[in-house]
């Protein structure tokens, strides 16, 4: 037998047992706690490596070894724990006068456990331990400080201190992996239960807030035990409770004191912290903290508190904030609290909440220099730029939800002399039931992005000052702004009563150099309160102040008849750059009118440019129109604008007069002039009294003045030529002279193409003989042979992209890939290709695209490339008592293929809806007609169709086929065998079919499915002549209707309903 002796710190461990994996000791008794290494000596084989055998000889708290002999620390006395000794807590502590943990370590043994004390110093690298960050602490661990206000103080830590100097502090709870979260539905007034918009862990008998939503002096708050009827073993991370002591400067709770720059390695994260008597946390002289995931709540004065303004890069996120309270004594910004005190700009604010707080959600206060200790006369934050504030929350707060107050002038390189505006953009505000929802006071380039303000008192967003040298003139770039928001002036459902309405949607400032863009009003309309009002200082001017600038673009009115509210005459100057902020208005098509009997009609003061545009026609190529003007005295005029996405060939507005080279004038052009702006693409047309000049033109009150208004785009007129590209190769070429796309000597040997092979961007010329798209064949595999390899047809393009009109034929457009078309492709499923996984739920968003990353020998596994963001369920259920079963399950389709159409990704993609598509039609050159042709199959179709174009001449679907004889639109359809899952509105939107007994040759509608959305089936109004037969559906998770009827002859059959309630199915029925 193999000898074998193992030894600890030099004390031999007594061998148990061993064998070739394993080897049990008991250890012997060591002079002191310390971390050392397992030494293992197996006979003549040597030492074993000792990398991996690490061993900590520790102390226990309860025995009288560990201190000295003598018993454990008493009541009353000063215990120390010493550099080189580690012990455990094993036991709960009576209320000692002092702990020093002096260099050594003290760590919480697994178990219930309280340490009591008047004051805790962890010095000369000390370390106090609750778990680790990797094991987190799974019993309950209490830290009770006991004293009073009179208690004698520890210098410069004061009394009832857990205090840490050069030391370690490291607390780790069980995580809590939603600490806060939303109400899902609204909760009565006596209501015992709470649906959360997240799934918890907590357990009965958790303490949990719930914030006030009401008005912003109601009741803050309220605090209940929870009671569940299901446990999921849950606590919090850490709880601090009644800590911080009141009126004190220094005492807080949590206190990051002059640590300079600790990269991240310290957080405070997932605590909960309540009743609080001074702040929550302070960080002073700090940078690089990370504050998440905290539960605040019942908070005297500022809770997350940046103290000097020489902090930076701290990052608070995900926290939420409570009922933060004024201190009645202390400083200032104590008085009038704000949940999250920002006195540096250049730190990380982001997926934070604040509720029902006396004061303010969040206050960016910045002074000239650092304040205290932190003094320094070369840093100067009012001009640091914004590090990050982003989708932040704020409600019911007594006064308003995010402060710049006093000063803010944003700089590029932030230095003190800094003289270049950088915009500090603050993105994504939610603020509602404040006083205000947002206000600046004395700034430069400073922009509010993407907020949204409802019900908010006084004001959604105010304006005080804008101060011009700091900013470089109006817009996003160089200005102030507020941009891309939402102000909402009431919103019954919060319940604030039917007179409520917030007084201004957004005040301007008393300064030129503020933009209002792509903003959105709603419901200011009561008499109490206007979209837009000017602001007022106290102070400084409350009467008779006004005339400055503010520029608006993109702005909206919905259910707001009040758009501005002005105290006196020259008050404010409201430049409307587009016309959207005096409105549009909507002129309805109707008959009988008195000079068209179908057509609009319209007033339009004189002197002024008009954008006239028709609703749900985005995308005009070719318009043709005649109006009348009336009433034009001989100094009256207007300019008629139109704006197009294409650069139309030719204009008719009077007659076929060219264009001026100039902008339009009153005073330089004449009756029927007109002007094209090549670069935005806008028409203006001159309508002043007829005449030959204006000079010579006398009053024509009452009469007409005739405008017919033609504008067309040419058809593409080149010659015809034609393109085979064949795959397989060896396939029989159909073309007078057939070149492989590849074979550069082709390119290098045409005149028509420069000699060039074709590069990014370039125009193609396919010479006469060779056969390219137009009556010519695009070919990628074979039916019977289907193509093998990877091909990607790239279509490039935008709104500006000129279109490509055929000869009496239809226009295709940009970006599109057209006419006589074959893709025959392997239909493969494997590694690296997408799949989408279909919701199962109510929810048409849960559905997910993920990449397969193995797949099953027989196929019915697969592996993702990342987890599940939802639930999906499958299975099979059966109808108790009867032979009918159903099956309620997620669907997967396979989304990649080898053959793949792609509309070519540009910034602006999303925003214009504008992917590739694919035209099949027909039209004709020089007496030869061309037909396209289409065979499509396992092609894959990606970021396609054009979203604006809605005449049925020009559709701009993923896939149209368009004027080609022998397809019919839409007649004799048979559903069989379909899903829809997933869908925002309705799955299937049918006349049904005809009702047993009358004329019907086609074959029956059987096994549809639709699931997860709101209707499953939707009924046209008229149905079908005389009866509607319904069959062949079952509809599951539909979330308002799973059949929606408008009719009354109905018949209904193999119909199999799952509603919201319970699964049941309906057989067949004559009438509903």
């Amino acid at each position: 037998m193999v000898e074998v002796n193992v030894t600890i710190a030099g004390s031999v461990c007594d061998l148990q047992s061993s064998n070739s994996t394993h080897i049990v000791c008991v250890t012997n008794a060591q002079s002191q706690s310390q971390e050392t290494k397992v030494r293992v000596n197996i006979g003549d084989r040597g030492i074993a490596k000792m990398d991996n055998a690490d061993f900590f000889y520790i102390d226990v708290w309860s025995s009288r070894f560990t201190w000295g002999g003598l018993s454990p620390p008493e009541k009353g006395s000063f215990a120390v724990i010493t550099k080189g000794q580690t012990i455990l807590l094993d036991t709960s502590t009576p209320v000692l006068k002092m702990l020093l943990i002096q260099g050594g370590t003290l760590m919480f043994d697994e178990a219930d456990v309280e340490l009591q004390a008047e004051n805790i110093l962890i010095t000369d690298g000390g370390r106090l331990q609750i778990g680790q960050e990797g094991a987190p602490f799974q019993h309950k661990a209490i830290i009770t400080l006991h004293g009073h206000l009179r208690s004698p103080e520890l210098p410069v830590y004061g009394a009832k201190t857990l205090a840490v100097r050069e030391g370690i502090l490291d607390l780790h709870g069980i995580p809590v992996p939603v600490p806060w979260t939303h109400l899902a539905e609204t909760a009565s007034s006596g209501s015992v239960t709470l649906t959360l918009m997240k799934a918890v862990t907590w357990k009965p008998g958790d303490e949990i807030v719930v914030a006030s939503t009401g008005h912003r002096s109601s009741n803050p708050y309220l605090k209940y035990t929870l009671i569940l009827e299901s446990i999921n073993s849950s606590a919090l991370v850490g709880q601090i409770f009644h800590a911080g002591q009141a009126f004190r400067l220094g005492r807080y709770p949590i206190h990051w004191h002059l640590m300079g720059n600790i990269n991240y390695k310290s957080y405070v994260r997932g605590c909960a912290i309540h009743q609080t008597f001074n702040r929550a946390v302070t960080i002073h002289n700090t940078h690089q903290l990370l504050v998440e995931h905290n539960v605040i709540y019942d908070i005297m004065g500022g809770a997350f508190f940046i103290e000097d303004g020489i902090e930076t890069e701290n990052i608070l996120q995900y926290n939420l904030a409570v009922f933060v309270k004024q201190s009645t004594s202390l400083l200032n910004d104590d008085v009038t609290p704000a949940a999250y005190w920002v006195t540096n700009p250049n730190n990380i604010i982001r997926h934070n909440a604040a509720a029902g707080g006396t004061h303010f959600g969040f206050w960016y206060r910045m002074h000239d220099n650092p304040d205290g200790p932190s003094y320094n006369p070369n840093i100067c934050q009012k001009r640091v730029p914004l590090g990050e504030f982003f989708n932040n929350t704020v409600h019911s707060q007594g006064w308003f939800g995010l402060w710049i107050f006093q000063e803010f002038f944003p700089m590029k390189d932030g230095g003190c002399t800094s003289g270049t505006p950088k915009p500090a953009v603050f993105q994504s505000l939610t603020t509602w039931n404040c006083e205000k929802g947002a206000e600046w006071v004395n700034v430069g380039a400073v922009q509010f992005n993407r907020f949204i303000m409802v019900n908010n008192e006084k004001a959604g967003i105010e304006a005080k000052r804008i101060f011009r040298w700091a900013v470089s003139g109006f817009g996003e770039d160089i200005g102030a702004t507020v941009s891309n928001s939402t102000i909402v002036g009431h919103m019954d459902e919060l319940g604030l009563g039917s007179n409520y309405c917030t007084r201004r949607g957004v005040i301007t400032p008393f300064d030129d150099g503020m933009s209002v863009l792509n903003t959105q009003f709603v419901n200011f309309d009561r008499s109490n309160c206007t979209a837009i009002g000017v602001t007022s200082i106290d102070g400084t001017c409350t009467d008779r102040c006004g005339g400055w600038a503010v520029r608006f673009s993109g702005i909206q009115y919905r259910n707001s008849p009040n758009k501005a509210g002005f105290r006196w005459e020259h008050e404010v100057q409201l430049v409307d750059t587009d016309g959207s902020l005096t409105g549009s208005s909507v002129v309805p098509y109707l008959k009988k009118r008195l000079t068209h009997k179908f057509g609009w009609m319209a007033l339009l003061p004189s002197g002024q440019t008009y954008n006239w545009y028709f609703n749900n026609a985005d995308q005009i190529t070719n318009i043709t129109y005649d109006a009348k003007f009336y009433g034009f005295k001989s100094d009256q005029y207007v300019i008629i604008k139109h704006n197009f996405t294409q650069s139309p060939d030719s204009f008719h507005i009077i007659d076929g007069r060219n264009g001026s080279s100039t902008a339009l004038s009153f005073s330089a052009n004449n009756n029927g002039d007109w002007f094209f702006n090549k670069t935005i693409k806008d028409l203006f047309y001159l309508k002043p009294c007829a005449g030959i000049t204006k000079r010579t033109l006398q009053p024509l009150q009452g009469k007409q003045l005739a405008v017919q208004l033609d504008l067309r785009s040419k058809p593409v007129n080149k010659s015809l030529t034609e393109l085979v590209l064949l795959w397989p190769f060896n396939a029989t070429c159909l073309c007078t002279f057939r070149s492989l796309w590849s074979d550069t000597s082709f390119w290098k040997g045409s005149a028509d193409n420069k000699f060039t092979v074709p590069a990014d961007g370039a125009d193609v010329i396919i010479p006469s003989g060779v056969r390219l798209f137009q009556g010519g064949r695009l070919i990628a595999g074979w039916e019977n042979e289907p193509f093998q390899g990877e091909l990607q047809i790239r279509l490039r393009g935008n709104h500006n992209t000129p279109d490509w009109l055929l000869p009496n034929g239809p226009n295709q457009g940009s970006k599109v890939l057209g006419e006589k078309l074959g893709y025959a492709a392997q239909h493969r499923n494997g590694v690296g290709d997408q799949v989408a996984i279909s919701t199962s739920s109510y929810s048409a968003s849960e559905t997910e695209k993920h990449r397969i990353s193995a797949v099953s020998a027989d196929g019915l596994i697969l592996t993702l490339n990342q987890p599940l963001a939802h639930t999906h369920i499958g299975g099979t259920h059966s109808v108790s008592g009867m032979s009918f079963s159903y099956t309620l399950a997620a669907d997967v389709g396979l989304l990649s293929r080898n053959i793949k159409i792609i509309g070519e990704e540009y910034p602006a993609m999303m925003t214009e809806s504008f992917g590739a598509r694919l035209l099949v039609g027909t039209f004709s050159s020089e007496g030869v007609n061309y037909k396209g042709k289409a065979q499509i199959r396992n092609v894959e179709f990606f970021h396609s169709g054009q979203e604006g174009w809605t005449d049925y001449y020009d559709p701009r679907y993923s896939v149209a086929f368009l004027n080609l004889g022998e397809v019919n639109e839409g007649t004799n359809v048979v559903l069989q065998h379909n899903i829809v899952a997933g869908y925002e509105r309705v799955a299937y939107r049918i006349d049904g079919e005809p009702c047993p007994g009358l004329l019907n040759s086609n074959e029956a509608w059987i096994q549809n499915e639709a699931h997860g959305g709101l209707y499953g089936v939707y009924l046209n109004k008229d149905g079908l002549a005389g009866c509607s037969f319904i069959r062949g559906f079952f509809v599951w998770k539909s979330f308002d209707f799973a059949i929606y009827l408008q009719v009354w002859k109905i018949r209904a059959g193999n119909l199999a309903l799952t509603l919201r309630v319970e699964s049941f199915f309906i057989g067949d029925f004559s009438h509903l």
